[in-house]
């Protein structure tokens, strides 16, 4: 079952992970001590992806050529990020840092399901271990506010991750796929059939030659 998984996305979804921390790093320019604990943070995000990406290398024998910018942006979601680089709001950016924690969580859980593999169980258990000391992390600074400085932030990115999750459902895209089918046939049914009846007039030698002058 290792083999069935797209370690490489996988890999760089971390590696976005790791830029979008370095920028929430650039907030705490003024707090030694958490400006350190962020970076390291972010570089832990590395590793993963270093690691996701050395089982893509061992499992994924056709080793795309597709250039790691592509890749990230595209494939891992940079540009469609709800949280814009350059936010200033703390809060706003720490709730996003949160929640995006525990759907990496989600993924290992996901992940423990299906590999057998003790040493990929090992790798992976180490990066879940990652995952709630960042997520515990964020949350102790977060709590040092009041709760309505934050909370209404965490609540938007769980119900925006829960949409995209319910939208990439299997069974969501078989109903679309088939909504589709079943509309094109409704309009091909409106459409007259006689506009499908193309006639055919019989051409001689004489209508040939008027309509190359014509042409």
């Amino acid at each position: 079952m290792s083999n069935k998984i797209d370690w490489k996305r996988l890999s760089a979804v971390e590696m976005t992970s790791g830029i979008e921390v370095f920028y929430l790093s650039k907030l705490f320019r003024n707090n030694d001590l958490l400006h350190k604990k962020i970076i390291k943070h972010g570089l832990d995000e590395y590793r993963h992806s270093s690691i996701f990406y050395k089982y893509n290398k061992k499992f994924n024998k056709n080793l795309s050529t597709i250039s790691s910018p592509h890749i990230l942006i595209n494939d891992a979601g940079l540009d469609k990020s709800p949280i814009d680089r350059l936010e200033k709001n703390i809060f706003k950016f720490c709730s996003y840092v949160y929640v995006g924690e525990y759907r990496a969580l989600e993924f290992n859980n996901q992940a423990t399901s299906i590999i057998k593999d003790k040493k990929i169980l090992k790798d992976i258990n180490i990066i879940e271990n990652d995952e709630l000391g960042h997520a515990s992390g964020v949350m102790k600074y977060l709590e040092k506010f009041p709760k309505y400085k934050y909370i209404f932030y965490i609540l938007i990115f769980k119900i925006r991750y829960f949409f995209q999750r319910f939208k990439n459902f299997k069974i969501i895209r078989k109903l679309q796929n088939n909504s589709g089918i079943f509309m094109a046939k409704i309009v091909f049914k409106l459409i007259p059939a006689s506009l499908f009846n193309l006639k055919k007039n019989p051409i001689d030698l004489n209508t040939s030659i008027k309509n190359a002058k014509d042409i």
